[in-house]
C-alpha cells in the first residue's frame, strides 16, 4: 500500500513537472512570437504603451502581495512580500509587453493598401546583442506617421533592386492603437519624388 501510495505521488510530480515545462515553452514561444511581430508594428503616439504595461504590471504585483501577506506568518513577511510583488511585477511585465502590438495585429478596424514613399538607411535597425542590420528599409506609415524600419542586407537590397528612395506599395491593419504591416511592394522604378512629364499636348505646344 505505501509503495502503491509512493508511486503514485511520483507520477503525479511527473505529470506536474511536464505541465510546467509546457507552459514554460509556451510562454517563452509567445514572447518570442509578439517580439517578431513588433519588427512590422508602429503604435500611436496618442497611445500610454509603457504606462500601461506598468500599470497592470503593479496590479498584478500587488495582488501577488496581498495573497503572501495572507498566507505568511508575521516573522520575515516583509521580505517575502516583497519578493512576491517584485515576481510578479517583473513576469506580468514582461508578459505583457507588446500587448498593443498584439492588439493591432488581432483586432484591426480596417485593412487598408496604399502607395508610400520609402528609404534605405545605413545601418539598419537594431538585432539587439547581435547589432545591427546592414541595412534598413524604412517605409512611412500614413496612418502613425512614423516609419516601419525593415532589416536588410546590402545583397538583399541589390536582388530586390531597391534603391535609396522610391515608392512602395503597402498593405496594413490599422486600429486605434497602430499600423501592421503585413505586406509590401517596392517599385524599382518608380520614384515618389519625381516629379510628374507635363501633358502631351504641352510637350508639343514647347516643341513647336
Amino acid at each position: 500500500m505505501t509503495i502503491h501510495s509512493f508511486k503514485s505521488e511520483q507520477h503525479k510530480n511527473m505529470l506536474l513537472g511536464v505541465g510546467f515545462i509546457c507552459l514554460v515553452v509556451l510562454w517563452l514561444a509567445s514572447i518570442l512570437f509578439k517580439t517578431k511581430l513588433s519588427d512590422k508594428t508602429l503604435i500611436a503616439d496618442l497611445v500610454p504603451e509603457s504606462l500601461t504595461y506598468i500599470t497592470i504590471s503593479a496590479l498584478f504585483g500587488l495582488v501577488g502581495a496581498i495573497v503572501t501577506a495572507l498566507r505568511c506568518s508575521r516573522r520575515h513577511a516583509l521580505k517575502y512580500i516583497a519578493k512576491a510583488f517584485g515576481n510578479c511585477f517583473f513576469m506580468m511585465l514582461i508578459t505583457s509587453w507588446y500587448g498593443y502590438d498584439m492588439y493591432v495585429y488581432y483586432y484591426p478596424d480596417k485593412v487598408v493598401s496604399y502607395d508610400t514613399e520609402y528609404k534605405v538607411v545605413h545601418p539598419g535597425p537594431s538585432k539587439g546583442k547581435y547589432g545591427r542590420c546592414e541595412a534598413g528599409l524604412k517605409i512611412k506609415d500614413k496612418h502613425t506617421g512614423h516609419w516601419f524600419d525593415l532589416c536588410y542586407s546590402d545583397s538583399e537590397l541589390g536582388k530586390a533592386q531597391i534603391r535609396n528612395y522610391g515608392e512602395v506599395w503597402v498593405k496594413t491593419r490599422v486600429n486605434e492603437a497602430g499600423s501592421y504591416l503585413e505586406s509590401y511592394k517596392v517599385y524599382p522604378d518608380k520614384s515618389y519624388f519625381s516629379i510628374p512629364s507635363p501633358p502631351t499636348a504641352l510637350q508639343q505646344v514647347n516643341k513647336g
